[in-house]
């Protein structure tokens, strides 16, 4: 059932209807004064209630409901210095304090004016509304949007003042770059005219397409050319971004290398496209083909070496469970050992606040030792097994992708025999999760935001991982 609105929503519309019946009476508006003033007090418009109250007597009945130094600080708000005057002198400021102050202000321009009060009282987007408004002080106005960081509402306000606009963008891309938003702060140095910042920014970005439009635009020499191609590559091989790194090679006209690049990012069906497109055959033999297979060699390793992992601590646990169950003489110190330890749980938050987070950590390093004997070897056999489990179930993409380039360059013993060991391992891991998780099933598909953490609690090992089997990885043609 709907339990209706928030109580200040409630309290809102109460004074709002209270309001609108006095307002509507027939009797004397100055006769209902005070509680109108009440209503806009409650609802939490204040301001509304000093526009309001005109007379001395009108403030001084604010005075009683408000503190006069808050409501000092409102009537500024509401760019009243008259009020304000009246108000600070109901409270206990020396008139040294706010005279001086408020007689400045009001010598000033009104836009700057209400600049200074809105800065005051930390508005920061009113006061750059408001900043924007007074023409002669455009640098202080560019200051202060590089000092409050309104960037976005800047670039709309300057938007019809292209000089202006340029600033703010320049501004706004060092910014980002300092945040490490490169390819944001390359978008903002172009529209701010300075094309080389622009290039540095997009080249860190590894934005490869947005470097070179820009290089075209300005119609490198050669030499520059060639420099920024190189610090391109850089940042492509260093943010592992294969396929544009050999693009750009092949733009240079560098063949070999490219198909070096995509070979490195298991790129494998693009590099034999590349070695064929360029007519160069005998590339597949000597860089494509040896590396193709030592991948496949590594991949079944680890497959099986993964299988056996998590066979053994499967078997482990099993074994564990039953002493459990057939608890021995020690099991009172074993209780005891693990009365002690629960209060180190990694779950824990108050531990945190007695030891040190070095200490911490190392305790619950501890806690998922695997080490037999240790009164949380369950729960950290369980952890390991899970992990294993899901990284061995991730491998299916990438087996699927490494038997159809061995298949497309007739190794299908190598492409048989690594998906023979995909599929065995898949099957050994339904019959560990049986006998591990039993009486339980697989609910959902696994994906980044389900890999295996550190802090996961006790709860979540009694279930079994999600599955991170890839929909689409079996091959029929090695079924």
């Amino acid at each position: 059932a709907s339990r209706g609105p928030p109580l200040a929503d409630k309290v809102v519309r109460v004074c709002t209807a209270l309001r609108e019946a006095m307002t509507q009476s027939n009797e004397n508006q100055d006769f209902y004064l005070q509680p109108i003033l009440s209503t806009y007090v409650r609802a939490g418009h204040v301001g509304e209630a000093i526009s309001l109250a005109d007379s001395d007597q009108a403030l001084s009945y604010l005075a009683l409901l408000i503190d006069t130094d808050k409501l000092y600080e409102e009537a500024l708000g509401v760019y009243n210095l008259e009020k304000a005057l009246k108000i600070a002198g109901k409270s206990l400021k020396d008139p040294k304090e706010y005279v001086p102050y408020l007689t400045k202000l009001q010598q000033m321009d009104p836009a700057y004016m209400r600049f200074t009060i809105d800065k005051r009282l930390r508005k920061p987007q009113s006061a750059l509304r408001n900043l924007v408004q007074c023409k002669d002080r455009t640098e202080e106005c560019i200051q202060y949007v590089k000092s409050s960081g309104l960037y976005t509402l800047a670039l709309d306000l300057f938007k019809d003042q292209p000089e202006e606009y340029k600033q703010i963008c320049l501004l706004y891309g060092d910014h980002l770059l300092n945040k490490q938003l490169y390819e944001e702060a390359g978008l903002m140095y172009q529209r701010g005219g300075d094309i080389d910042k622009a290039i540095t920014a997009l080249t860190r970005a590894g934005s490869l397409l947005q470097c070179l439009t820009l290089a075209a635009k300005q119609n490198f020499s050669e030499e520059a050319l060639l420099e920024l191609h190189l610090a391109l590559l850089s940042a492509l091989l260093n943010q592992e971004k294969h396929f544009e790194a050999a693009e750009l090679h092949s733009l240079m006209g560098k063949h070999e290398e490219a198909v070096t690049c995509l070979v490195e990012g298991r790129l494998w069906s693009r590099a034999i496209f590349l070695c064929h497109q360029h007519k160069q055959p005998q590339l597949v033999e000597s860089l494509v083909k040896p590396v193709l297979l030592e991948s496949q060699n590594r991949s079944l390793m680890d497959i099986r070496a993964k299988v056996a992992d998590m066979e053994k601590y499967s078997a482990r646990l099993l074994v564990v469970r039953e002493q459990q169950a057939n608890p021995d003489k020690n099991f009172d110190a074993l209780s005891d050992i693990q009365s002690d330890t629960s209060s180190l749980s990694s779950f824990s938050t108050s531990s945190a606040g007695t030891r040190s987070t070095k200490n911490t950590r190392k305790a619950q390093r501890k806690l998922w030792s695997l080490k037999e004997g240790n009164p949380r070897e369950e729960q950290a056999l369980l952890y390991t097994i899970t992990e294993l489990i899901q990284n061995t179930e991730r491998l299916t993409s990438d087996v699927r992708t490494t038997c159809l380039a061995l298949a497309e360059l007739g190794l299908d013993t190598e492409a048989g025999t690594l998906h023979s060991a995909m599929t065995a391992a898949l099957e050994k891991i339904q019959q560990i999760r049986h006998s591990v998780w039993p009486g339980s099933t697989v609910k959902k598909t696994g994906s980044d935001a389900d890999a295996i953490d550190p802090t996961l609690t006790d709860m979540q090992l009694k279930f079994p991982p999600a599955s991170c089997i890839s929909a689409t990885w079996r091959l029929n043609i090695y079924s």
